[in-house]
């Protein structure tokens, strides 16, 4: 996935942007957000809180960096590239030492914001962390699995993390080269297969289901892999 760049602006006031590498949400000096456009189609989306841009353009799917800020309430908004009306405004509060994760998800004319806490240790590095988020809004509830072998998630509907927390919790597995399918939930059936992912060892990944059932183009079911380690 390519990634949109960010635009880092610096403030006393609203962000204190840090240069330090990050080892692993206990280390965070203050919290760590990234936007990630999951609208399949919304056009390129300008991204601001509290006012200051932190992405422009941001292309669907496609993420910006985790960005380094004082915790706290942020006033989200969003509006398409180059326009000034705003399609998203929320509230999100960030609490001390995590690390988030907002997604702008659901169609263009019921876009909205939702943020994710990315809670993981670092594994060890012949292992991976691995969650798994559902953001295709029509496809129904499905499972993910390995192919032809264990389902590593099972009846995810549309965004269910948003109610159900623990729906986001990341799982261990070894770290290897998967093939992976989304399958309606408890059916043998495949709607759409991943295969050949490698992921290597002594990281965390967010796995998520994107597009239409039945989309044509960038708007087709897909099934896109984030790094989460900042």
């Amino acid at each position: 996935m390519k990634k949109n760049p960010v635009i880092l602006l610096i403030s006393l006031f609203v962000f204190a942007f840090c240069s330090c590498k990050i080892t692993g949400v206990d280390s965070l000096p203050s919290t760590s957000f990234r936007v990630i456009n999951v609208s399949p189609n919304a056009p390129g989306l300008d991204v601001y809180a509290n006012s200051s841009p932190v992405a422009s353009n941001l292309a669907y799917d496609s993420s910006t960096d985790y960005i380094v800020s004082p915790s706290g309430n942020y006033e989200l908004k969003v509006a398409a590239a180059g326009t000034s009306t705003y399609i998203i405004d929320a509230t999100i509060g960030f609490q001390a030492g995590k690390l988030y994760s907002i997604f702008t998800i659901d169609s263009l004319s019921k876009i909205k914001a939702v943020a994710t806490p990315d809670i993981f240790t670092i594994p060890p590095t012949d292992s991976i962390r691995l969650r798994f988020l559902h953001f295709s809004t029509n496809t129904g509830i499905i499972d993910f699995a390995e192919a032809g072998d264990t389902i590593l998630f099972a009846s995810r509907s549309f965004n269910d993390q948003f109610l159900n927390a623990s729906a986001a919790n990341y799982i261990t597995l070894p770290a290897a080269t998967y093939n992976f399918e989304i399958r309606p939930a408890g059916a043998p059936a495949v709607l759409l297969s991943l295969p050949g992912v490698a992921l290597p060892g002594g990281k965390a990944y967010t796995i998520y289901v994107k597009g239409f059932s039945g989309g044509a183009g960038t708007q087709a079911l897909g099934i896109s892999v984030l790094t989460d380690n900042p």
